[in-house]
């Protein structure tokens, strides 16, 4: 997936591998595009439904808030500090990076 190898370049550019959430969100928009065409949805469109606004709740890294952000409605991230690495702190860094 280019936008998840092109977010890697930029974390990497600001910290080392091992600081990053190390499993790979952006797969899991794939799966949901699948099972909601399956239903005949699609996924980006309901997301943008409505109210057009959307938060991604802990968000590990932030890479699927930029992900989406690109494809148009506002999205927002929260994450909880109670994990082996602060998700807030590392969607900050990448945040910085932009």
């Amino acid at each position: 997936m280019p936008t998840e190898q092109s977010l890697w370049k930029i974390k990497l550019a600001q910290r080392p591998k091992s600081f990053w959430y190390p499993y790979g969100t952006l797969r899991n928009v794939a799966i949901l595009e699948r099972r909601s065409r399956k239903v005949g949805l699609n996924l980006l469109q309901l997301c943008g439904a409505k109210y057009e606004k959307i938060a991604d709740i802990e968000a590990g890294d932030g890479d699927l808030v930029f992900f989406l952000e690109k494809q148009g409605p506002p999205w927002n991230s929260l994450s909880l500090e109670v994990s082996r690495q602060s998700c807030r702190y590392q969607s900050n860094t990448i945040f910085t990076a932009f």
